[in-house]
């Protein structure tokens, strides 16, 4: 039988004991409880090396020391946020996966399990140099635009990275699929609202994409496009991922008056790649985040395997892409991606 460590930070003194009582009821887990106020996160750590960290978010106290944990470590972390607000912004720090605080005892051994077994690439390392840029064909360039892109763990740190690079003035609307649990998104939107200098929305059934603005899938289904341009919720797929990249990505695909643009960002599973395959086939530029940028390479290295993206890059240079390509150029495909 396989036995996951498991150290237990931040809890007050109730909290403990439900989960103590929890966790010590599945055989297959060894606890720890984080002891030694003195010492810091990472050491302790260092001292157990735990397979996860099962932290309860609290306060803007715990953000930093989740960001420190992030920086020196590359443990798995589970958040129980109090708020949806912390709960973003520690999904923002760094961890794998954030639940509400009372979420069911079932879904939190789930996510201890699933996220320990985990490989956490880490934090950003320097970017790739960019490649050649060529000059786009005029009927393309003549054409709307579109943008979507599709994230889940490690998402919020990349597309903040990516969306800062782009301008106010910004020729194209952007859409964004990012896994999280229900009711964060207007959280995620304000948190996102500070970090670019585009309008962030949330999406709704009806609304039709402005050049310059964000718009999110909301919690309570899968954002899509029709065929004339207007967005609409359609429900989530019971055991699917909420919201679906691949719904939104392969519903853009359909808007074949349009240049479209694909990203595929950070995340576990493979949800994303089919969609990004469809933007592509539609003539479609497309590109995941890189491996050393990831925190976790698999949602991009899938897309990569299927042959639906042309380049793999740290999400900065993403948005510079994304720049070049609005103001009349594009990269051409031959480094860190696939090629054809």
């Amino acid at each position: 039988m396989t036995v996951t460590r498991v150290l237990l930070a931040d809890l007050d003194s109730r909290l403990r004991e439900d989960l103590n009582d929890l966790l010590h009821a599945d055989v297959s887990l060894e606890v720890n409880t984080r002891s030694g106020r003195g010492r810091s996160l990472a050491e302790i750590c260092r001292s157990h090396r735990p397979d996860v960290v099962l932290m309860v978010m609290g306060s803007q106290m715990h953000i930093a020391e989740l960001t420190a944990l992030m920086e020196q470590e590359r443990v798995p972390v589970v958040v129980l946020a109090r708020t949806s607000s912390l709960g973003v912004n520690a999904m923002a720090a760094g961890a794998v996966e954030v639940l509400s605080i009372d979420a069911p005892a079932f879904q939190i051994i789930d996510s201890i399990k699933v996220m320990a077994r985990l490989p956490v690439v880490g934090r950003r390392l320097q970017a790739s140099a960019a490649p050649a840029a060529r000059a786009l064909e005029s009927a393309e360039r003549d054409r709307a635009r579109w943008v979507a892109i599709g994230a889940s763990t490690g998402g919020p740190p990349a597309l903040a990275l990516l969306l800062a690079r782009l301008p106010a003035s910004f020729p194209a609307p952007v859409l964004i699929a990012q896994h999280m649990p229900e009711d964060f998104p207007p959280a995620f939107a304000e948190w996102l609202a500070r970090t670019t200098a585009l309008r962030v929305h949330i999406a709704a059934t009806g609304m039709l994409p402005e050049n310059g603005s964000i718009y999110l899938a909301p919690s309570e289904g899968n954002l899509t496009v029709a065929p004339n341009g207007v967005m609409r919720i359609e429900p989530p797929r019971p055991r699917g991922p909420r919201p679906s990249v691949d719904r939104l990505l392969a519903t853009v695909a359909t808007q074949t008056h349009a240049a479209l643009f694909g990203v595929v960002l950070t995340g576990m599973g493979h949800d994303g790649a089919e969609g990004l395959l469809a933007i592509r086939r539609a003539g479609g530029r497309t590109l995941v985040q890189d491996e050393r940028s990831s925190a976790v390479f698999s949602m991009p290295d899938h897309a990569l395997r299927l042959g639906a993206a042309e380049l793999a890059l740290p999400p900065e240079v993403i948005g510079d892409q994304l720049c070049l390509w609005a103001m009349g150029a594009v990269w051409l495909a031959g480094q860190n991606g696939s090629e054809d």
